[in-house]
């Protein structure tokens, strides 16, 4: 993996933080708080949206951890 100035990193951090907002307000659509019938909500989308939760917070984790690592250069 080539090595990211500090400047490089913080513009990627925040590049990814923006995008795991946007996946994350799609994941909190559902038939309660928006116009769509409760059948919608399936048990497969449900894992879906559970899996993507799980992810969002393992990238989460994961982005904290890499802000700790990077050092001014």
């Amino acid at each position: 993996m080539e090595q990211l100035s500090y400047k490089q990193a913080n513009a990627l951090i925040l590049e990814l933080w923006n995008k795991l907002r946007e996946y994350e307000d799609r994941l909190s659509v559902n038939s309660r708080n928006a116009f769509r019938s409760p059948s919608s909500n399936s048990p497969a989308a449900r894992d879906a949206r559970k899996n993507l939760n799980t992810l969002a917070a393992e990238v989460r984790w994961a982005l904290n951890l890499a802000k700790g690592d990077i050092k001014d250069q």
